[in-house]
């Protein structure tokens, strides 16, 4: 499964590796915001400017579907997709992946043993189920190695790995029919797109000018900033996003900051995708609507949606299927880590970690891993070891090493959560790029939600509900005694005044697929 973190605190938040962090200083946001401020909170609404019209105009041109009757999802059904060419052929060969029917944990102990000693891949695993990619001639191997319940305990979800591969990345309308024959037909859902950015994946090329035409358009309360390099020598480049309202009383204060990363192992590519949904939603929800408005005059926002560029990279050019970062280790053909074992906390390179061929590869030592040692020290010079919040998407169980236990324990982010992505069918890291706006929109949900509930009593002068990205009878089922609405009689602005001599840590979300 996918994961998202976001961490939020004084200086940093962040999401997929989402984490948020809050920020002692909020330099590198606007200090004003006169024109938004008082067109939102006056009672008539005074018409844009020009230059505001012009700007969206623009925005509205490039990236979004001009005719609402325009259908993309209709593909005249002469076409076919292409079979994976050789070269994707020759790299994924005949590999499948089978879904295993676990019944007990003895079933689970065995399965995890048995990939350990054939180095396979484990792309999912729930309390139900194992999802491991193989080749097919490794199939009577595995099952050689298990016992009775499981060799007879197991389906393919994938039967033709190389063509998933293929029909994963971007190909041009025309040419790309309606099923995806890759995969099994009961897995299939609908699609959902408006926003032509949002409709695909998109690699790190269109990615970064996109970030800057956000920040040149809309430079009232965005800017973009520089984490630091990769091991490859690739920018880690976030948004930030935060303005301080006119009437701010103390232009210094200190705010909270919320930080939302993703990308940490390179296949996810929907974690990606969803932090980039979350910025375009509250960059382009400024000034339109006051729930993103006041999360945004209230919180500084750090959204960084890949923190492993140059794996992100590889996986576009060579290897879709390659989780690590790329940098070199003892063994030349068996390049990078795993970033999120990296982290000093309780770091583990103990058994399959220790091998630099494994796809946990923990490193050798905390913070081997180039880009989490980046994050870390930026993290902690944003919040002069304090005021961080996180939160985290993800699809397994914590570990020693991983970076929602290093901002939990070492920055001593109050919350700490782990929420998980898309999919829970059997796409597992090739998911459709139909269900990239669901994702967001669920995702960008849970974020005002967080937002909702940090604000406290601050937040009852917003209606919130008009701000959710789904209708209202599909809101989640949650039982009353376990909801908290901002006019309920607790206030966590009250908390967080009452620990100001402490770490003003708050929360940390993290989005990545296991």
């Amino acid at each position: 499964m996918h994961i998202l973190q976001v961490i939020t605190g004084a200086t940093l938040v962040s999401v997929l590796f989402v984490s948020a962090i809050p920020s002692s200083t909020s330099e590198f946001l606007p200090s004003t915001a006169e024109q938004n401020s008082a067109v939102l909170h006056s009672q008539g609404r005074s018409p844009p400017r020009l230059w505001t019209r012009l700007r969206d105009s623009i925005i509205e041109s490039i990236w979004r579907v001009p005719s609402r009757q325009h259908n993309p999802s209709r593909i005249p059904s002469s076409l076919s997709i292409p079979r994976a060419p050789s070269s994707i052929r020759a790299r994924y060969g005949d590999d499948v992946v089978l879904r295993f029917t676990i019944r007990s944990q003895n079933d689970v102990q065995a399965l995890i043993e048995a990939s350990n000693i054939l180095f396979l891949d484990i792309w999912a695993s729930t309390n139900e189920w194992v999802d491991i990619r193989l080749a097919k001639d490794v199939v009577s191997s595995l099952l050689g190695l298990l016992p009775s319940s499981l060799r007879t305990a197991h389906v393919p979800i994938i039967h033709d790995l190389a063509q998933a591969v293929y029909e994963s990345y971007p190909q041009p309308v025309s040419s790309v029919p309606n099923p995806h024959h890759a995969f099994s037909p009961s897995v299939q859902q609908s699609s959902e797109t408006q926003n032509i950015f949002f409709q695909d994946y998109q690699p790190l090329s269109v990615i970064i000018p996109w970030m800057r035409l956000l920040a040149s358009m809309f430079s009232t309360h965005v800017r973009l900033v520089n984490l630091g390099t990769s091991f490859e020598g690739r920018e880690i480049v976030g948004f930030c996003i935060g303005v301080r309202p006119a009437n701010a009383d103390l232009p210094t204060e200190r705010r909270k900051t919320i930080v939302i990363t993703g990308g940490s192992h390179a296949r996810e590519w929907i974690g990606v995708s969803t932090v980039n949904y979350v910025a375009y939603s509250l960059i382009t929800g400024y000034g339109k609507s006051r729930a993103i408005t006041k999360l945004v005059e209230e919180f500084d926002w750090v959204l960084i949606p890949t923190m492993n560029p140059d794996g992100y990279v590889y996986t576009w050019e060579t290897d879709r299927l390659w989780r690590k970062n790329r940098q070199e280790n003892n063994l030349q053909f068996c390049p990078g880590v795993d970033l999120d074992r990296t982290w000093g906390y309780e770091w583990d390179g103990s058994d399959s970690r220790s091998n630099p061929c494994s796809e946990d590869f923990a490193g050798d030592g905390p913070f081997g891993g180039r880009e989490s040692n980046v994050i870390a020290r930026w993290a902690l010079n944003e919040t002069n070891h304090h005021n961080v919040t996180g939160a985290a998407l993800r699809s397994m169980q914590s570990a020693g090493g991983s970076a929602l236990d290093w901002f939990y324990h070492d920055l001593h982010v109050r919350y700490a959560y782990q929420l998980k992505l898309r999919d829970k069918g059997g796409y597992g890291f090739l998911l459709p790029k139909k269900n990239i706006v669901p994702t967001g929109k669920e995702v960008y949900n849970a974020v005002l939600v967080f937002g909702q509930f940090l604000l406290g009593r601050g937040a009852q002068d917003v209606d919130w509900e008009g701000d959710f990205q789904f209708p209202a009878q599909s809101r989640p089922n949650v039982p009353e005694k376990e909801y908290r609405g901002p006019d309920e009689e607790y206030d966590i602005s009250n908390q967080l005044e009452d620990d100001d001599n402490e770490n003003d840590t708050l929360l940390a979300f993290r989005t990545q697929k296991v």
